[in-house]
């Protein structure tokens, strides 16, 4: 995380603007690539997992990073390490304009904006430490503007037992859920690791389940996506010492995962905005950093 903060200052002085309201701004979202996730996605955590948010109007993509997911499949000719879950928001195709991403370097927050067919919409994101979720909140100003589909994909899966790879690569995913709650379960071959992602969706439209790893939305004025994850990975002198086969404790993560879920979604967006800004702001309000304003730089070729 630290290396991907380095890179993203140095993408904010080659294209963006960082100054007193320390905020790092672009007028057009990240590319949905490798290229894309690395020098131009906005990456937000809080200790448990990161997330790469892209900005994109009708296809977000949130790319989830999580250290205890470890695997040696190579993809695009580079390592895949702690990808555990792509998370998508797709909505239709339109013309957007007035397009503006920014993250508040101060609280935490990222804030896309944009217009399409006359109407404003405005998405807030943000991974709260204090509660463990990442917090999604997507507005129209016209009322009943606002629809979209949320998808949950976990990626690189491989069939167990492959001895043509390089290490056990294997990792299947079973997605389920109930009313408005999507949940998808990965076991990974190494380690035996069990991986869960929960999310749910809050709004004053309509939410119905299309498939299991699929949630639409119509006729929303607004909307609030809470995802919790979690998985049998605990941190203790075992993962060390014991054999690879007994790293891990065979315990089912997704009732702990749904507690989290549940609190989240109990406790609200706006009160879990305040408590994470407050959270974040404790941290990074100890520091002032001033990035000179020397005209346009280019960082990368």
């Amino acid at each position: 995380m630290k290396s991907r903060f380095l890179l993203l200052l140095s993408a904010c002085a080659a294209v963006g603007t960082l100054g007193a309201s320390e905020k790092v701004r672009f007028t057009a979202p990240a590319e949905d690539s490798l290229k894309g996730w690395e020098r131009e996605s906005f990456p937000i955590g809080n200790g448990w997992f990161g997330v790469n948010v892209f900005g994109i109007p009708t296809n977000e993509r949130l790319q989830v990073s999580d250290n205890a997911v470890v695997t040696s499949t190579v993809r695009d000719g580079r390592p895949n390490t702690t990808d555990a879950f792509e998370i998508r928001l797709r909505s239709a195709a339109v013309a957007a304009n007035a397009y503006s991403r920014e993250l508040d370097l101060g609280t935490g927050v990222v804030t896309v904006r944009y217009s399409a067919d006359g109407v404003d919409y405005v998405r807030e994101c943000f991974a709260s430490y204090p509660d463990k979720v990442l917090a999604v909140r997507w507005t129209a100003s016209k009322k009943g503007a606002l629809a979209f589909e949320l998808v949950g994909e976990a990626p690189f899966l491989h069939p167990f037992g492959d001895k043509g790879m390089k290490g056990p690569v294997g990792r299947t995913a079973e997605a389920g859920g109930d009313g408005a709650t999507i949940d998808v379960l990965q076991r990974l071959e190494r380690f035996g690791l069990l991986w869960d992602a929960q999310m749910r969706v809050l709004t004053d439209g309509r939410c119905v389940r299309t498939t299991e790893g699929t949630l639409e939305v119509s006729g929303a004025t607004e909307a609030t996506v809470i995802c919790a994850f979690g998985s049998n990975y605990v941190l203790s002198p075992r993962v060390f010492a014991a054999p690879d086969a007994k790293k891990l404790d065979p315990i089912d993560p997704r009732p702990d995962v749904r507690r989290r879920l549940d609190a989240a979604i109990a406790k609200g967006f706006a009160a879990l905005r305040r408590d994470h800004v407050k959270d974040f702001s404790g941290l990074m309000g100890r520091v002032a950093l001033d990035i000179p304003d020397k005209g346009e730089q280019r960082f990368f070729q």
